[in-house]
């Protein structure tokens, strides 16, 4: 029996990109999917392209308040048992990533399935992200959301993404969907090519304390302040490697 997926694109302003995310989406084989796209009032061709795939997604635009509350407008709408979100600006990595992602017979106790993700920058470059282990979720998040599914079911038991979080809120999910005895599986698939420079991307200290709140509000660490800086600094200097590597490819 194939899996059910119900796949969300939170979209504003994004016509540039978006039909390559939508068309990686419906190409999916081996899963039966949906494609709903939430619109936050988009002002450039974002609509014409929703409208020019008929009934072949679903769709609604509306004036939100950003990312995540667009995400939970999605998922109240998604019929399907599993729950994958894409960003606009991403693509799943080929036609049969979400069935093999989902592919065994150990994932029906599951809630949350992840893979890898490819990392693509603005220059053109790309670079493997391996996932780590969801132990891990305490401290930082163990993946791109590019490479998660999630059972509905487990997202409205948790009432969904906190509004209160403008970056992290999808860890600040899944780290309770943890703390509260969900389930994971973790696989080497890589699921997503994921486009470094959008929302989440930014390594803004005043933005990334998001994290550190999470860890704090969630009590998951004894020192959360100190597992924010330390993750914080690793980042950084991950970023200036990885640009100094891409200079010399």
């Amino acid at each position: 029996m194939m899996e059910k997926i119900s796949c969300i694109i939170a979209t504003y302003n994004c016509a540039s990109t978006l039909r390559r995310a939508i068309d990686s989406i419906l190409s999916q084989q081996g899963v039966e999917i949906e494609c709903i796209c939430v619109d936050g009032l988009s002002k450039d061709d974002t609509i014409k392209i929703l409208q020019s795939y008929g009934n072949r997604i679903r769709y609604i635009s509306e004036k939100d308040k950003g990312i995540f509350d667009a995400l939970n407008k999605g998922v109240q709408m998604a019929r399907y048992e599993w729950i994958y979100i894409l960003g606009a600006d991403d693509e799943i990595y080929n036609e049969t990533a979400l069935r093999d992602l989902l592919s065994g017979n150990d994932i029906t106790d599951k809630a949350i399935v992840y893979g890898n993700v490819v990392v693509r920058y603005p220059n053109g470059k790309v670079i493997q992200n391996h996932s780590k282990h969801y132990k891990n979720i305490r401290r930082f998040m163990f993946g791109c959301h590019q490479g998660i599914v999630m059972k509905r079911s487990c997202i409205l038991n948790l009432n969904c993404f906190n509004l209160k979080y403008k970056l992290c809120a999808d860890f600040d999910l899944i780290q309770r969907a943890y703390l509260q005895g969900y389930t994971f599986k973790q696989t080497q698939i890589n699921v997503a090519y994921y486009f470094s420079s959008g929302a989440s991307s930014t390594l803004n200290y005043h933005e990334n304390l998001d994290l550190y709140r999470v860890l704090k509000n969630n009590h998951s660490v004894t020192f959360p302040y100190i597992t924010f800086l330390i993750f914080y600094f690793r980042s950084l200097l991950r970023s200036r490697v990885y640009s100094i590597i891409n200079v010399f490819k």
